[in-house]
């Protein structure tokens, strides 16, 4: 199933809908080195610049919930 995500009227995305299972083989082949925005967002329906900065906020909530 490739349903596109899309915004909802507040323009945040609801990403707790989304097959994390079948979604994870595309992001890990991506080719995001975490710093910049890939050329192309792994997951369907989500611009680059958005995948970069849903994965940049992920990234320091985890290193906050590690200290």
């Amino acid at each position: 199933m490739d349903r596109p995500i899309k915004p909802s009227g507040n323009g945040k995305y609801n990403l707790n809908f989304i097959d994390w299972q079948n979604e994870y083989e595309a992001v890990m082949e991506c080719d995001y080195d975490g710093e910049n925005a890939p050329e192309h967002s792994p997951i369907s329906g989500m611009d680059a610049n958005t995948f970069h900065s849903l994965m940049l906020e992920d990234s320091l909530q985890f290193r906050l919930e590690q200290e």
